[in-house]
């Protein structure tokens, strides 16, 4: 007797443990990562789960066969940092493989523009510590450290990489638009410009450095009291030209033009003299272009309901091209935009919401297929011929 009380005492006591178990499976969403054809849309591979505290993956560029995303364990943002709870990890474009992950470290945020992923002959990719926020090179095919970076990265093109001084944020306004720029092939310094201490946004490719801050170190000029963009040359750091233009939401280089936009109305400069080359009216706010080669891409966000019952006005999508200013297409969207949702290579324009995934053609807008979006799906990214969906569980810790 005394030991069938103890048993069913046991059993009892087991029975709340259940529910327990199978809240914290639900918090701990397996990690996604799906690659589909830029083409048709199929599926080509789906990243295996790994571990079992799941996780999230934020797929962020594809470069050297390798698609580099950043993996937050789930629901690390409601406590204080562990060890493991942010990693950068490569995935074989191919197969879908992991091919090495390394922990407690992030990719370089692009302070005042984009950092691209590395241009042709270069393996290296800029990351910091997520526990000192020192920056450092890994190798982009074996994940290995390949040292220091001497500041912190600010911005890049495929072969230049922009750093300010490591102190530059708590040192004296004055150090904060002196820029660095660092050859991605060795390392060694090209040139060092004071770009301005109120520079906010800075972009380069393999032709311009194209920079936008009030004022610009300019003194007794309208650039000297109200700032504007100024141009360099990304060899020398030599001006180029500079011009008393506002942008309202920073500045794009695409096609030969410093993009950038004021209201509903988009310009384009010519990067070489400094010319007006076009503007256009567009209904929404310029993204960054996804490739070089690809077009600009505008998104308008589905409106709100003003009364109940009433059904949101959708989306829009337009695509302009980067070179003449000419609007090639717009299209409509429902649903939430995923984050990002939008991205644009030469072939296609592709828009994913929490419903459904739909690749239009980036030049004459027509529709090349359409699917839904994967459970978990968090953003998108383009690259090699593939559309990349990545996410998992709730990002907590944004």
């Amino acid at each position: 007797m005394r030991i069938a009380a103890i048993v069913a005492l046991v059993a009892v006591a087991m029975v709340p443990a259940a529910p327990v178990a199978a809240a914290r499976a639900t918090d701990a969403r397996a990690r996604v990562l799906v690659a589909l054809d830029e083409r048709d849309g199929s599926v080509s591979w789906r990243a295996k789960p790994r571990g079992i505290d799941g996780g999230h993956l934020d797929a962020k560029f594809v470069t050297g066969g390798v698609v580099v995303a950043e993996e937050l364990r789930c629901l690390s943002g409601e406590r204080a940092y562990q060890p493991g709870d942010v990693s950068v990890v490569a995935f074989d474009a191919h197969t879908g493989r992991e091919r090495w992950r390394v922990a407690d470290t992030e990719l370089s945020p692009g302070v005042f523009g984009r950092i691209d992923p590395p241009g042709a002959g270069i393996t290296t990719i800029p990351v910091r510590s997520a526990v000192s926020g020192v920056a450092h090179l890994l190798d982009v095919r074996t994940g290995a450290d390949r040292g220091p970076i001497s500041g912190a990265p600010v911005a890049a093109s495929g072969d230049l990489l922009l750093v300010v001084a490591p102190d530059a944020f708590r040192a004296s306004a004055s150090a904060r638009g002196i820029v660095t720029a660092l050859d991605r092939h060795t390392a060694a310094p090209r040139w060092t410009r004071n770009l301005g201490a109120n520079l906010f946004s800075i972009v380069a490719d393999e032709s311009s450095v194209a920079v936008a801050a009030g004022p610009i170190p300019d003194p007794g000029t309208e650039l000297g009291n109200v700032g504007g963009i100024e141009v360099l040359d990304p060899a020398t750091g030599a001006r180029r030209w500079a011009a008393p233009l506002l942008p309202a939401f920073g500045i794009e280089l695409a096609g030969g033009r410093v993009v950038f936009q004021n209201l509903d109305t988009l310009r384009g400069i010519d990067a070489a003299t400094g010319r007006l080359a076009w503007e256009v009216t567009v209904d929404g706010t310029l993204r960054s272009p996804a490739t070089a080669s690809g077009p600009l891409v505008a998104v308008r966000a589905p409106a709100n309901r003003v009364h109940a019952g009433d059904r949101p006005a959708p989306g829009l999508v337009s695509a302009v091209d980067p070179r003449s200013g000419r609007l090639r297409w717009s299209r409509g969207y429902r649903g939430d935009e995923l984050g990002p949702g939008v991205v644009a290579t030469r072939r296609a324009v592709v828009v994913a919401t929490r419903g459904r995934i739909v690749a239009y053609g980036a030049r004459q807008g027509g529709r090349l297929w359409a699917r839904g979006t994967p459970r978990g799906a968090h953003s998108v990214v383009a690259g090699g011929g593939r559309v990349y969906v990545s996410g998992g569980c709730t990002r907590s810790n944004d």
